[in-house]
């Protein structure tokens, strides 16, 4: 294995690149791409012709990657893209770019974390603007308690009485709202909402 530093992106910042099998071709490159000493970015060649076909992706720099980005015709836009914002191994947001012209046209989405997308936005015209292609599941249940990808843990009597476990599910929330700001608009910032 043979590991270098050299911007490969021409972002100013040393990216850190691994041979893996030692056949002079780059298999994995990780870009810091504000300097901060995390890699955000972790490009994956499965091809083995040196050119980055998969990305992993850290969103809120916890040192997960959240997002898995495909580009398999390898023209630096991504075709497609998987986000796991809870780091549970389960994706709850798939994006496919079906043209390749750099929008995502269709975005489902797995609300209750389920393994199953219950609702798909669709940009029909190509305006950027996205519309439910199927029905979106609801916020609220007969019951009036939350409904969705956090509905067990805000609907259990330790998020009321337990301040710090209720910062944690808001933390988590969070961190899910910004992962989809991040891929959707390339909002890298950390907003809060609470």
């Amino acid at each position: 294995m043979d590991t270098w530093w050299a911007d490969t992106n021409g972002d100013g910042i040393n990216d850190y690149l691994i041979d893996q099998d030692g056949d002079g071709v780059v298999d994995y490159s990780y870009n810091d791409m504000d300097g901060d000493g995390v890699y955000e970015t972790i490009g994956v060649d499965t091809g083995g012709d040196g050119i980055a076909d998969q990305y992993l992706v850290d969103i809120d720099k916890d040192g997960h990657h959240e997002a898995t980005a495909f580009d398999a015709d390898q023209n630096g836009s991504a075709e497609s893209a998987l986000v796991d914002a809870n780091a549970d191994g389960t994706s709850e947001i798939a994006f496919n770019d079906v043209d390749s012209d750099g929008l995502f046209e269709t975005i489902h989405v797995d609300a209750n974390q389920d393994g199953v997308f219950e609702q798909t936005l669709v940009d029909h015209n190509g305006d950027g603007t996205l519309q439910a292609a199927t029905p979106a599941s609801t916020t609220t249940t007969t019951d009036g308690g939350y409904k969705g990808p956090f509905a067990d843990l805000i609907n259990s009597p330790q998020f009321e009485t337990d301040p710090e476990f209720r910062g944690q599910v808001r933390d988590m929330i969070d961190s899910q709202n910004d992962a989809i700001d991040y891929i959707i608009r390339g909002d890298d910032d950390d907003d809060d909402d609470w």
